[in-house]
């Protein structure tokens, strides 16, 4: 990788993650909607590089949950660390000014969205065996957050519960973040639910034969836009069918960690409020 000329003329952002923070909604139904924005989502920084490199001056976002880690069940505890780490040393590298968001979300919610997105797909690990591909620092929140702040460039993070029960404060935050202006019909594009994860048994045994499908196709030329619509129906088809089938088997921290989680949570709820200055007191959890 090259260093990207210097960039004096126009703004660059990361939306880097997390996983299961409405992050395919902000994708495909809001950020390509934001007015002066060049939006791109790619992990690959020398796309980043070329798209620097051309005299536009529109704000570029770039977007993707993989520069935060990986959902996957055969990680080891603290690759998501380290793939962090590795991340923001790439994207400093090529645009030390960067600015960052992220999305954060309720610690138990979480870790049942990112095991289900693993369960619709196939048949993954037990549950308990899920959580511990997580090694516990991984899933303190504030710590993360200290680790991107610690780069020192601007950092906007943000609640997944926002977007469900206060997404006006969310929009008007994140656009003057970007130095933009609310695009009409936000509110819309963020009422879609566009990458949901079958919570019940049924509903993920039905969902697997289109994602196996979806796999079996993806050395095919050009065959992209069907898997990705395979993959929305095995979606939508199974999240359908949970309000009549049993729940499957969720991810539940123990006692112990659980209070720590909580705590970290509470913790990172009165961050962020600083941060924006916003009262975000709404989404603490009871200790």
């Amino acid at each position: 990788m090259t260093r990207a000329v210097e960039m004096s003329h126009r703004h660059l952002y990361f939306h880097i993650g997390l996983h299961k923070t409405a992050t395919t909604v902000l994708q495909k139904a809001f950020f390509p909607t934001l007015h002066e924005i060049e939006f791109l989502r790619t992990k690959n920084l020398s796309l980043v590089e070329k798209k620097l490199s051309l005299n536009n001056k529109k704000t570029l976002l770039v977007s993707h949950e993989e520069f935060s880690g990986s959902l996957s069940h055969r990680k080891r505890p603290g690759r998501r660390t380290d793939i962090l780490r590795e991340s923001l040393a790439n994207i400093a590298f090529i645009s030390p000014g960067a600015g960052l968001i992220i999305g954060f979300r309720e610690h138990v919610s979480w870790l049942n969205s990112a095991y289900f997105e693993k369960t619709k797909k196939k048949a993954a690990v037990d549950p308990d065996q899920y959580l511990h591909t997580f090694a516990v620092e991984e899933l303190l929140w504030c710590k993360l957050l200290a680790e991107i702040e610690s780069a020192q460039v601007p950092v906007f993070g943000f609640l997944y519960e926002e977007l469900l029960f206060n997404p006006h404060a969310f929009v008007n935050d994140i656009c003057q973040f970007l130095g933009t202006t609310p695009p009409l019909g936000w509110r819309e594009s963020l009422d879609r639910r566009m990458n949901p994860s079958p919570r019940s048994v049924l509903g993920q045994r039905v969902s697997r034969p289109f994602f196996g499908l979806s796999d079996g196709l993806k050395w095919l030329p050009r065959s992209k836009p069907l898997r990705y619509q395979l993959n929305q129906m095995g979606s939508r088809l199974g999240a359908s069918l949970d309000r009549y089938a049993l729940a499957a088997p969720a991810v539940k921290p123990n006692d112990e960690l659980a209070l720590i989680l909580r705590a970290d949570w509470n913790d990172l709820v009165q961050l962020l409020g600083q941060r924006r200055a916003r009262d975000l007191s709404a989404f603490s959890l009871a200790t």
